[in-house]
């Protein structure tokens, strides 16, 4: 229940933001890149409101700042270790950690190129 909230919060479905959510999708749809920069921005308002509300329950509930400081550095540390890739020696596209093929030329990494010598 609490994503999905949150979820219908960002698409503007929650609350007071409607009308500005309405507004900002209508001008997306015309794609100028200043109509691309308003939804981006607010969507950002949004995600600065979800993080401000959810912050003030944690500490009315008596969660200290170190705590939380030390969670956002868990959090951060795991994405960056989620997110780190490396080349592929075949075609150069970015192989996820994790992988072992490519996703783009289906290159196996590690192995000799069998069509090199052709």
């Amino acid at each position: 229940m609490p994503l999905s909230f949150i979820s219908g919060y960002m698409a503007g479905t929650r609350v007071a933001g409607k009308q500005v959510a309405a507004a900002s999708a209508a001008a997306s749809i015309q794609g100028t890149p200043e109509a691309k920069f308003m939804a981006i921005e607010d969507r950002l308002d949004k995600m600065v409101i979800i993080v401000e509300a959810m912050w003030d329950l944690l500490q009315e509930a008596g969660v200290p700042a170190d705590r939380l400081e030390a969670k956002i550095a868990e959090v951060d540390a795991t994405r960056r270790l989620r997110n780190e890739s490396r080349p592929c020696a075949k075609c150069n596209a970015a192989i996820p950690s994790g992988l072992q093929r490519c996703q783009w030329c289906g290159h196996l990494d590690g192995e000799a190129d069998p069509l090199a010598a052709v």
